[in-house]
């Protein structure tokens, strides 16, 4: 676990270890094999001209980022939703040290809520892929025009 902000060094740590787990060293590469694609929002550390070197350092692997104004395509950011109100409950200024309240409140996200998150982004998956217009599937406070929006004065 690591405490504090992300940057690229700890990106390129982080697809260092995956490609450990998900490439066998055999040396063998053919079309048969398995390639990855890491789909990511759109952070600069992201974007980092060593991420890029390392993706095409490692071609079994490919990147693809999600939209502006999507979270509801990121399980993620469902995740720390549900998390930051877990730690809120803590009321974790006069309760609790905020540490201790920030990883109590890790245990208080179900493995099925986790699930949950997945189940509804991958509800928009294909109509993302055929380009089809979801706008009007999602929370339009999400929404950044907000000449669109029909909850905008």
């Amino acid at each position: 676990i690591h405490l504090g902000a992300y940057n690229t060094a700890l990106l390129l740590e982080l697809l260092n270890g995956l490609y450990d787990v998900l490439v066998q060293p055999d040396g063998i590469d053919n079309p048969q094999r398995v390639n990855h694609i890491i789909i990511w929002d759109n952070v600069s550390f992201h974007k980092a001209a060593q991420v890029h070197e390392w993706f095409q350092d490692h071609p079994r692997f490919s990147i693809s980022y999600l939209p502006p104004y999507s979270p509801f395509l990121n399980p993620t950011e469902e995740f720390f939703s549900a998390w930051r109100w877990k730690v809120y409950e803590r009321n974790p200024q006069s309760q609790v040290p905020l540490l201790q309240a920030m990883e109590e409140a890790c245990r208080d996200v179900a493995f099925e809520a986790c699930q949950g998150f997945m189940r509804h982004s991958r509800r928009y998956f294909q109509s993302c892929l055929d380009q089809e217009d979801i706008t009007c599937d999602v929370d339009e406070a999400l929404w950044p025009d907000r000449d669109r929006r029909h909850d905008a004065p």
